[in-house]
């Protein structure tokens, strides 16, 4: 109920706020995507900027494998299709036994997702409190974060701070392809690898599993190095600039 009072609140104030007022949207694929659905509404007087985030991190470690690593990241929802790591997990059942992968996911899990759940998926502060050194310690020592968002679906409009977890803690991406990763994977750089649909993702983690060290670290590294240069690309220096630059036009 509250969501549908908060949309309609939204629909009214883009539809009569003032000339002189400034909407700020935190990304640019939002934006876009925005003024898609909307577009009767007026697009003037708008600020886009990266969302902000702090970076700062000493507890970086390298990607590990053996057993690779996957990790489903914050509050487990149906509308994130959170529950579609169970589906994934059931391909790798003698996988999981021989220690060449793992899934977990990190957070809590919504009551309709806790329905999907299986034992080969490890749901790391599942119905508990966990203290934000533990939330670290786990995301540190996964080698890459999953994101199950689609397209046309609500996190098109939506920034992602699990997202901005990946660029910190320098974790390789594995998501479906939509607009808000699409754009960052434009605007940085191959941080990932982005797919169509679950079998897809299913076929590449059983290529990464099975590649020799030398080829698992020539691809892993590169995409550390953009996930390092990303978080220059995203800092709250960058951010406000472009913040200031674009403020300056509606300066009276």
């Amino acid at each position: 109920v509250l969501s549908k009072v908060f949309g309609w609140v939204q629909r009214l104030f883009f539809k009569f706020r003032s000339s002189n007022s400034i909407v700020l949207f935190y990304g640019e694929s939002i934006k876009e995507v925005f003024f898609k659905k909307f577009p009767n509404y007026s697009s003037n007087n708008v600020i886009c900027i990266d969302h902000p985030y702090d970076f700062d991190t000493d507890k970086l470690i390298s990607i590990k494998r053996n057993p690779l690593v996957v990790s489903g990241i914050g509050t487990g929802l149906i509308n994130k299709n959170s529950h579609y790591i169970y589906k994934l997990a059931s391909f790798f059942s003698e996988e999981i036994k021989g220690n060449k992968i793992k899934f977990q996911h990190i957070g809590n899990m919504s009551n309709e997702v806790k329905s999907f759940q299986n034992e080969l998926v490890s749901d790391m502060g599942d119905g508990r409190f966990m203290d934000r050194e533990t939330f670290e310690n786990q995301l540190v020592n996964s080698s890459m974060f999953i994101y199950f968002f689609e397209e046309n679906s609500l996190y098109d409009l939506c920034p992602s701070g699990t997202f901005f977890d990946a660029i910190k803690y320098e974790k390789p991406i594995i998501s479906f392809k939509n607009p808000f990763f699409k754009h960052y994977f434009d605007k940085i750089g191959e941080i990932g690898w982005q797919f169509d649909n679950i079998d897809d993702i299913k076929d590449f983690l059983f290529y990464i599993i099975n590649l020799d060290d030398t080829s698992f670290l020539k691809i892993t590294n590169m995409i550390t190095t953009n996930l390092q240069e990303g978080k220059s690309i995203l800092s709250l220096d960058e951010i406000e600039k472009k913040f200031l630059i674009q403020l300056k036009k509606y300066a009276k």
